[in-house]
């Protein structure tokens, strides 16, 4: 047990971090992120909205376009939880 631990142990030492990108392409790279969180933001808003205002107009006797409304409503909730969590995810699978 202890000659997989000192194993484990030793391979962890010896793998380095991510190094920093050389240049400007680092700035970029953050600038391209924030940008695309940024219209996942706003995207996120419009399909609220779209999905509630769907969800008003099926209340008037028109129950489908209700449950589309609330189709949309989970792919968008969907769509946040996975935009939100996706350098976590990203984190996982690079660094195991």
């Amino acid at each position: 047990m202890s000659i997989a631990l000192s194993t484990v142990t030793t391979y962890l030492a010896q793998n380095p971090g991510p190094k920093p990108l050389p240049g400007q392409l680092g700035t970029f790279l953050n600038d391209l992120i924030g940008y695309t969180l940024t219209i996942l933001w706003i995207a996120a808003v419009v399909g609220v909205l779209g999905c509630a205002i769907l969800m008003v107009i099926g209340r008037q006797g028109r129950n489908e376009v209700a449950l589309r409304g609330l189709n949309g409503m989970l792919w968008v909730t969907g769509g946040l939880i996975l935009g939100a969590s996706a350098v976590t995810i990203v984190n996982t699978f690079v660094t195991a």
